[in-house]
C-alpha cells in the first residue's frame, strides 16, 4: 500500500507516495472530521452538520448529502490508488 500521511498539527496537509496533494479547505475539513472518527462510520447528515452546520430549519435533505458525497468524492480521488491498483482503499463508504 501506498503510504498517505496527513499533518493536522498546523496546517492540515496531505500527502500520498511522498508527493503533497493540495485539497480545498472544505475538504481539508472533511479529512480532519473523518481521521477524528478513529476508522467509525459517519452519517452523511452528522458530517453535513459539522462542515456547514445545521440547516436553517434544522432537516438534512437529499441535496444536503449530496453536497457531502461531492466532498466525499474529491477526498476519495486524493486519496485513493489508480482504478486496478494494488492498493487497499483509504475511504469506505457504507448504506445503512
Amino acid at each position: 500500500m501506498t503510504d498517505v500521511y496527513v499533518s493536522v498539527l498546523g496546517a492540515t496537509t496531505l500527502e500520498r507516495g511522498g508527493a503533497r496533494i493540495r485539497l480545498t479547505p472544505l475538504t481539508a475539513k472533511l479529512l480532519l472530521r473523518l481521521v477524528a472518527a478513529e476508522g467509525e462510520a459517519v452519517a452523511s447528515g452528522e458530517l453535513y452538520a459539522d462542515l456547514w452546520g445545521r440547516p436553517e430549519r434544522g432537516r438534512i435533505t437529499r441535496a444536503h448529502r449530496t453536497e457531502v458525497q461531492k466532498r466525499v468524492l474529491q477526498l476519495r480521488r486524493a486519496l485513493e490508488p489508480a482504478p486496478g491498483g494494488p492498493d487497499e482503499p483509504v475511504l469506505r463508504t457504507e448504506s445503512s
